[in-house]
C-alpha cells in the first residue's frame, strides 16, 4: 500500500509539473563534438542487417568547454593519447565540409578553434549521449574493445534529437530515452580522443561479457547465439528485427529479457551450491548477493532485472534474519527505489508489464486453484497494459507460455553449459548446444503457428483510464471472494462445526466462487467493450503528407496515407494508430491520387496484410488504364492478389455504410440527395453519409494529377467535413459548380482539410466564401521545403473566419461528434 500511494504521489507530480528536458532542436542534423565518460556499449542490428555500435556517455559536455581544462583532465586521467584506429568510420561531413560550410577537421586536437556555434547559444546537456559507430562487420569485438567503460572520449557526429510521439499509438523516442537519462542521439560518429579506463571493474565485466557472446557465437547458430546472448548476457543488439516482432506479436518477448527467472535460476542456484558446500550462512548470502550484483553489472540490467535483483537481495536478508520473505514487499521496496531514481519509470512499458506480473503472482495467482488457471494470472492482470501500450492482446499467447516458461530454465541452463564448455573445447560446447538449437526451433516454430491462426490478436484498442481503474476494482471483488473462500476451508472447533453443517458451508463456498468468477469475467469484459457511437475524424501528423482516420457507429475508413518525410509510416504512424483506435480491419481505404506522400502508407498496410475490405480510387472514365501512376498500379496489384474489391468513386457517387452494392450509388440527383437529406433529419440516429464531389471523368487534367484528387463531402447530421487531398483553384473551381448545382453544404462547412498542404495555388478566397468553414486543418511536414503553408493561404483563411489548425504544431488533430456538438482534440495539446 505504500507503494502504491508512492507511486499515485509521483504520478501526480509528474501530470502537474513534468520533468523539463532542453531542446537540442535547433542544432539538429548539425555536426558537433562533445567530451564525455563511456558507461555502456552494445550493438543494434538494424533492419537492413546493418550493425552498429551504441556508446552512452555521461558526465558529457561540449568539447570547446572543456578544453580550457586540459591541465585537470591529464592530472585525473593520465595522459590523454591519440589512438590510432580509433574510429571505425571517417567523419563524413557533405562534400567535406561540416555543417556551417568549413572544411571537414580530420585530426583534431584540443588547441584548435571550434567548428560550431559558440557555448552560450547551446543547451547544456544535463544527462547523457548516445553515440551512434558504424563498424566494419568483420571486426565488431576489435573496435569494440578500443573504446573500453569508464574512459574519456572526445568524440564528434549529426547531432540527432529525439522525437516525441505526435500521433496515437506512435512510440514517443524522446520520453523513451529521457527514461534512459540521454539527451540526444550522435549518428555516424567519429572518437577522436579517448583516455585509460576510470573504472577497471565495469571495463573487466564488459570484456568478459564479450569473451562470453564471443563463445556464444562460435557454438551456435547465427540466430541461436543471439538469443542466448540476449537471455543470458542481456545484449539484445544482434536479434534480428523480424525475429523481436515474431516474439512481441506472440505474447513471449519477455523471455529476452533479464528478469526474475534469471536471479532464481543463477542466483538461488549458486546460493544453493554454497550451502549444500557446508558454507554458514552469512558468507554463502554474502557471495550470493555479490555474485548476482556482478552479473547485473555485466549485463547493464535496468527495469525489470533491478528489481529482480532487489527481491533477490530481500530474500537473501529474510533468510539472514530467518524472516519470512513476502513478495509483494520486497516488489514494493524495488519499485520504490526505482521510482526514487527515475520517476518517468511510470510510463515505461517495460516497468510495468515487470511489477504487473509480480503483482499477478502476489494477488491474483492464489485465487486459482488448478495449475492452468494459475498459468492466466500473469496475462490477465498485464491486460490493461498490453492494451495501453499496443491496442492489442496477444490470445494464444495464454497456451504459448504455458509450454514456453517452463522450458526456459532448460534453455538457459543449456545455454550456461555452451559457455561453460565451449570455453574450455568449441566442439564440446556445440555438442552442448543441440538443446539449445531444439528447443528455440520449437519456440520459432510455435510461435509461427500461432501468428497463423485467426485470431492471434486481439485489437482492442487503448482502455479508458476509468476502465482500468475499474478492471482493478472488479479484480480487487475477486480477491475479496477469494479470502472469504479460503476462511470457510480453516479448521473450525466443535461447536462451530455443529452450528455450520456441510452442507451449509458447501453453499456458501459455492456461492463464493460464483461471485469470484463473476468478478473475472465483468473485468474482462470492461477491457473488451468498447462504444463506437457518433464520429470521429482525426486528421494524423504524417509529416509532409496527408493521413486521415474516420469512425462513424463501427464504420472505420482511411483517406490517404503517405508521408515525403517520415520513413516508413506505415510501420511507425499507420498501424499503431489503428491499433490504438481499436480498428481491427478498415471498411474502405481512399487514395485521393497517385502521389507517394498520400500512397506509401497505405500500400505498406496492403503489403503487411491489414485487413482492408474495399479500395476506393478516381474514376477516370475510359481514360487509359496507363494514365494511372506506379503507386495506383501497385495498389491494384496488392487488391487483386488479394481479392479486395475496387470501387471507383466519380463526381455524385455517395458512400453510406450499410447500403447495397457495398453503400456506393452514382450521380445522385439534386432531388435525390434532397430526399436524402430530409431522411436523414427524420431519423433518431445520424446516419454517415461520404459523397465524392470530384474528380470529374469528362474534365479530366491529364497534366497535373493533384487536380484530379478525389475530393470528398462529409456530413453526419450538422456536423460536415470537405476533405480535398491535393486540389488546387482550378480543381476547386469544377467542384464548386458541382456544389453550387446541389445546393451543397446546406449551412457552413465544420472541417475543411485545407488543399494541397496549404500550397499558395489552393483555398482560394471563393472556395472559402462558399464552404464558411468553422476550422481549417493543415498538413504538412516541419521544415519542408515546398513552404507549406503559404502565408497568403493562411491570410485568406483567417480572413473566412476559420479556426487554422496546423498538424506541425499540434501533432494528430481529432474531431469528436455527435451530430449536433463537436469537441476539438490535439495530441501535443497545442
Amino acid at each position: 500500500m505504500l507503494a502504491l500511494i508512492f507511486a499515485a504521489a509521483i504520478f501526480l507530480l509528474l501530470l502537474a509539473d513534468p520533468p523539463a528536458q532542453p531542446s537540442y532542436e535547433s542544432l539538429d542534423g548539425s555536426k558537433v563534438r562533445v567530451t564525455g565518460m563511456v558507461s555502456g556499449k552494445e550493438f543494434h542490428t538494424a533492419a537492413d542487417g546493418s550493425v552498429t555500435l551504441l556508446v552512452s556517455l555521461r558526465q558529457v559536455q561540449w568539447a570547446d568547454e572543456v578544453r580550457g581544462s586540459e591541465t585537470e583532465t591529464r592530472t585525473e586521467t593520465g595522459q590523454i593519447r591519440e589512438s590510432e584506429g580509433v574510429s571505425p568510420t571517417d567523419s563524413r561531413p557533405t562534400n567535406g565540409r561540416q555543417a556551417d560550410g568549413k572544411p571537414a577537421d580530420s585530426s583534431p586536437t584540443y588547441g584548435r578553434t571550434p567548428d560550431f556555434s559558440p557555448s552560450d547559444s547551446r543547451p547544456s546537456i544535463p544527462d547523457g549521449v548516445l553515440l551512434s559507430l558504424d563498424t566494419d562487420p568483420a571486426a565488431l569485438y576489435r573496435d569494440d574493445d578500443r573504446i573500453p567503460v569508464g574512459a574519456l572520449a572526445e568524440v564528434s557526429g549529426t547531432l540527432r534529437s529525439f522525437q516525441e510521439a505526435t500521433n496515437p499509438g506512435e512510440f514517443d523516442s524522446r520520453l523513451y530515452y529521457q527514461t534512459l537519462k540521454l539527451n540526444f542521439r550522435l549518428n555516424h560518429g567519429t572518437v577522436h580522443r579517448i583516455s585509460g579506463s576510470r573504472h577497471p571493474l565495469q571495463n573487466a565485466l564488459h570484456r568478459t561479457k564479450r569473451r562470453l557472446a564471443a563463445v556464444l557465437d562460435a557454438c551456435l547458430a547465427t540466430e541461436d547465439a543471439a538469443v542466448l546472448k540476449a537471455m543470458l548476457l542481456g545484449e539484445k543488439g544482434f536479434l534480428s528485427a523480424e525475429l523481436k516482432a515474431l516474439y512481441r506479436e506472440s505474447g513471449i518477448i519477455h523471455i529476452l529479457a533479464i528478469s526474475g527467472l534469471h536471479v532464481t535460476l543463477l542466483g538461488m542456484g549458486f546460493f544453493r551450491v554454497l550451502r549444500r558446500l557446508r558454507m554458514p550462512l552469512l558468507p554463502a548470502c554474502a557471495l550470493a548477493a555479490a555474485f548476482m550484483l556482478l552479473y547485473g553489472g555485466m549485463t547493464g540490467i535496468r527495469g525489470s532485472g533491478v528489481r529482480a535483483i532487489c527481491m533477490f537481495l530481500v530474500h537473501l536478508g529474510a533468510k539472514l534474519l530467518r524472516r519470512t520473505y513476502d513478495l509483494l514487499t520486497a516488489a514494493a521496496l524495488a519499485a520504490i527505489l526505482l521510482l526514487i531514481d527515475q520517476p518517468l519509470y511510470l510510463w515505461n512499458s517495460g516497468f510495468l508489464f515487470s511489477f504487473g506480473a509480480v503483482l499477478g503472482i502476489g494477488i491474483l495467482m492464489p485465487l486459482f486453484r488448478s495449475p492452468f488457471l494459475k498459468a492466466l494470472a500473469i496475462p490477465v492482470w498485464t491486460m490493461p497494459v498490453y492494451l495501453w501500450f499496443y491496442g492489442t492482446f496477444p490470445l494464444y499467447s495464454l497456451l504459448l507460455n504455458l509450454a514456453v516458461i517452463p522450458l526456459m530454465s532448460v534453455v538457459m541452463t543449456a545455454g550456461i553449459v555452451v559457455t561453460a564448455a565451449g570455453g574450455l573445447w568449441p566442439a564440446a560446447g556445440r555438442a552442448a548446444g543441440i538443446p539449445c538449437h531444439v528447443l528455440l526451433y520449437f519456440y520459432r516454430a510455435a510461435c509461427e503457428l500461432t501468428a497463423g491462426l485467426p485470431g492471434h490478436r486481439l485489437i482492442l484498442g487503448r482502455p479508458y483510464p476509468w476502465e482500468i481503474i475499474l478492471f482493478y476494482g472488479l479484480l480487487a471483488g475477486a480477491t475479496i471472494f477469494a479470502l472469504r473462500v479460503d476462511r470457510l476451508e480453516e479448521p473450525e472447533s466443535d461447536e462451530e462445526k455443529i452450528r455450520r453443517t456441510v452442507s451449509w458451508r458447501n453453499r456458501r463456498k459455492a456461492v463464493l466462487e460464483m461471485g469470484k468468477g463473476l468478478f473475472l469475467a465483468a473485468a474482462v469484459l470492461v477491457l473488451c467493450w468498447r462504444n463506437h457511437r457518433g464520429l470521429e475524424l482525426h486528421f494524423l501528423d504524417v509529416g509532409q503528407g496527408d493521413g486521415i482516420y474516420l469512425q462513424a457507429d463501427g464504420t472505420s475508413i482511411l483517406i490517404d496515407g503517405g508521408s515525403s518525410s517520415k520513413a516508413s509510416l506505415g510501420q511507425y504512424q499507420l498501424e499503431p494508430f489503428l491499433l490504438e483506435e481499436g480498428a481491427g480491419h478498415l471498411d474502405l481505404a481512399v487514395l485521393t491520387h497517385d502521389d507517394s506522400d498520400h500512397a506509401n502508407g497505405l500500400i505498406w498496410l496492403l503489403e503487411k496484410g491489414y485487413d482492408i475490405r474495399m479500395v476506393g480510387m478516381a474514376d477516370f472514365g475510359e481514360t487509359p488504364e496507363e494514365r494511372r501512376g506506379e503507386n495506383e498500379r501497385r495498389i491494384l496489384e496488392l487488391c487483386r492478389a488479394r481479392h479486395i474489391p475496387v470501387i471507383y468513386l466519380r463526381e455524385g457517387s455517395v458512400i453510406q455504410p450499410g447500403r447495397r452494392e457495398n453503400g456506393i450509388r452514382q450521380n445522385q440527383s439534386r432531388q435525390d440527395q434532397s430526399r436524402q437529406n430530409r431522411s436523414r433529419q427524420n431519423r433518431s440516429r445520424p446516419q454517415l453519409t461520404i459523397t465524392c464531389v470530384h474528380p470529374s471523368p469528362e474534365h479530366l487534367h491529364p497534366d497535373d494529377i493533384n487536380q484530379d484528387s478525389i475530393s470528398l463531402f462529409v456530413t453526419y447530421d450538422r456536423f460536415s467535413a470537405m476533405l480535398t487531398g491535393d486540389l488546387e483553384e482550378d480543381g476547386e473551381e469544377k467542384c464548386l459548380r458541382y456544389l453550387q448545382q446541389n445546393g451543397l453544404p446546406e449551412s457552413s462547412v465544420t472541417v475543411l482539410k485545407a488543399g494541397h498542404h496549404g500550397s499558395r495555388y489552393a483555398t482560394s478566397a471563393a472556395w472559402l466564401r462558399h464552404l464558411r468553414p468553422q476550422f481549417s486543418v493543415i498538413s504538412c511536414g516541419r521544415k519542408n521545403r515546398y513552404g507549406h503553408p503559404a502565408a497568403e493561404t493562411l491570410s485568406r483563411i483567417r480572413d473566412a473566419g476559420a479556426e487554422i489548425l496546423d498538424t506541425r504544431y499540434t501533432g494528430e488533430i481529432a474531431f469528436y461528434t455527435d451530430g449536433r456538438s463537436v469537441r476539438v482534440r490535439t495530441f501535443l495539446g497545442n
